[in-house]
């Protein structure tokens, strides 16, 4: 399985590293640009294989997940921050359920309080062409993996990877829209950390709540 495994990993590092990767236009049959004689070893070396055993494939399936499927939210959810008004303070609440959808809710904290919400669905169809694509390039029969991709019990500490991924995308996005105004997000059953959208600092491993830390933020500002 040496040209398999190779070629796998290779793959998965260059969707780790090439970040221009996130637009729905690549091909993983011509990333690897394979010659004939490393595609006819791989077909050799695949003739039995069953992918549930591979751990290297289900590397390659987290990283294309993580690195790709989870970006394709980015576009709604700066769309999504850009509604909320300019200098208000929020507290945005997220649950991710199912495997695929960000739940969120901003909550003003300051009168009048106000609630926006929406739901942010992952698109997932152009990387699971892909994968399924390089499968029959490589003639691996089988297309009972993509049951095994989002199966979170399987890939127990997946869930919350993909958790903090999310966050560190709102970071991004919230100081493109919200330079300037004090917000936060949180996971909606307090099963995560809270964090200042606009550089990351976890409000909980400095033992402050949302309402001192706007204090401190407050103060510290008035004496500069």
């Amino acid at each position: 399985m040496k040209q398999f495994v190779l070629s796998i990993q290779k793959l998965t590092k260059i969707i780790q590293d090439d970040q221009s990767l996130a637009e729905q236009t690549y091909d993983f049959v011509d990333l690897l640009q394979l010659s004939e004689s490393e595609l006819e070893q791989i077909r050799k070396e695949v003739v039995d294989i069953k992918l549930i055993d591979s751990n290297d494939f289900w590397d390659l399936t987290e990283e294309v997940y993580k690195s790709l499927i989870l970006k394709t939210i980015q576009s709604d959810l700066l769309q999504y921050f850009k509604k909320l008004q300019e200098n208000q303070t929020f507290i945005i609440r997220y649950n991710f359920h199912p495997w695929h959808k960000f739940s969120l809710t901003a909550e003003n904290i300051e009168p009048p309080e106000k609630k926006h919400s929406a739901v942010l669905e992952m698109k997932t169809s152009y990387a699971e062409k892909q994968l399924q694509t390089l499968l029959d390039h490589f003639q691996i029969k089988g297309g009972n993996w993509k049951d095994d991709l989002y199966d979170f019990d399987y890939h127990f500490n997946f869930e919350s990877v993909v958790e903090t991924l999310f966050c560190e995308l709102a970071f991004e996005c919230w100081k493109e829209v919200k330079p300037n105004t004090i917000s936060f997000i949180t996971e909606i059953n307090g099963g995560s950390y809270t964090y200042d959208l606009s550089n990351g600092e976890n409000l909980d491993k400095m033992n402050l709540t949302v309402q001192e830390y706007i204090n401190q933020a407050n103060s510290t500002k008035n004496n500069s």
